[in-house]
């Protein structure tokens, strides 16, 4: 009994520390729905297969978020108009490329 309750009290203080990640990419898929126009992100990540990509990709690499924080900012660029490859793309390229992810794998 008391494995489970040491099991459920690190998984409790692991969602108290990936919360403030995930309110950031709650805050930048806001910041993304009000700057992008919704026919914009349709126009550019909706069509098309390469190019939608690569376009998604360069559009992930400045952002700085986590992988979990990645998530609400896809799901917003989803619902935009963003085809599945694109928001692929998206969901990779931003916590893999991101200016603090290659600062940290440099050293």
């Amino acid at each position: 009994m008391n494995l489970i309750l040491d099991v459920l009290l690190q998984a409790w203080n692991l969602l108290l520390e990936s919360s403030v990640f995930i309110l950031f990419g709650l805050v930048v898929s806001g910041l993304l729905r009000v700057f992008l126009n919704p026919g914009a992100v349709a126009a550019h990540l909706g069509q098309g297969r390469f190019r939608s990509v690569l376009k998604a990709s360069f559009l992930g690499i400045p952002i700085p978020l986590c992988s979990c924080g990645v998530l609400p900012a896809a799901a917003a660029l989803k619902k935009q108009g963003a085809n599945n490859g694109a928001v692929t793309a998206f969901l990779i390229s931003t916590p893999e490329s991101g200016v603090d992810s290659i600062s940290i794998t440099y050293a």
